[in-house]
């Protein structure tokens, strides 16, 4: 779902984005 890097994306942002997406 994400099209950007998972490289430039730290696991926290990655979880935030995830729960403010489907919250």
């Amino acid at each position: 779902m994400f099209r950007f890097p998972n490289l430039l994306w730290s696991p926290k942002q990655i979880l935030l984005m995830h729960h403010f997406l489907f919250h």
